[in-house]
């Protein structure tokens, strides 16, 4: 894994880099107030700006998504692995798009705008969580936990958009959400430099 991962960040570094810097925020959050839709910030953290919704963003009622993976062959989604979503540690993955509680996400808003908590369907008392027990860096694991709200920075995402999918950015430390080459079914999700890799492309849709 850790060989192919080194494999892929030399071929990305081909296609446009995209510099993304993490930022200590002060976070209010609301469970009960998901977004009605996703927003966007730019690639600049110390300069956010709103964009417009990418036109693929079927906006209709609530803030609850797939999250896709917009270039994979075989229509794979980010999953929580059903067997594990119940204890902390859980682990995150790929899978055939399917339609059940372990692909849906709620994007619950903060005061940050372009900054989110996610949360899986199938267990909403659980976060999107970047492994943070050696500091981040490339292929820290993503993995579901206890929400733990405000403060706990490796619970929150920034939405950056891309010209045709979005980069779900950890604010950690502003590495993405990466799939493996193949977007295999079971392959673990990890973090990794941002370096406009196909597989760091995610398109949330709304159910």
């Amino acid at each position: 894994m850790r060989f192919t991962r080194q494999l892929r960040r030399r071929a990305a570094l081909m296609v446009a880099a995209v510099t993304v810097a993490a930022v200590p925020v002060g976070i209010a959050v609301g469970h009960a107030n998901a977004a009605p839709f996703p927003r966007f910030v730019s690639v600049r953290m110390d300069d956010v700006r709103v964009n417009q919704p990418i036109t693929q963003i079927n906006l209709r009622d609530g803030g609850d998504y797939n999250v896709t993976a917009n270039f994979s062959p075989n229509n794979s989604c980010l999953d929580a692995d059903s067997d594990t979503i119940g204890r902390n540690g859980g682990k995150m993955q790929t899978w055939t798009c399917n339609g059940t509680g372990f692909q849906k996400w709620a994007f619950d808003s903060t005061d940050v705008t372009g900054l989110y908590e996610i949360r899986p369907w199938a267990n909403l008392n659980r976060c999107l969580d970047a492994d943070n027990r050696f500091g981040g860096g490339n292929d820290t694991i993503v993995q579901v936990w206890d929400c733990h709200g405000a403060g706990q920075r490796n619970q929150f995402w920034w939405l950056v958009n891309n010209d045709d999918a979005l980069f779900l950015v950890s604010n950690l430390d502003g590495r993405c959400i990466l799939a493996g080459d193949t977007w295999a079914r079971g392959d673990t999700v990890v973090l990794w430099d941002c370096l406009g890799q196909p597989q760091s492309k995610w398109l949330p849709v709304t159910f």
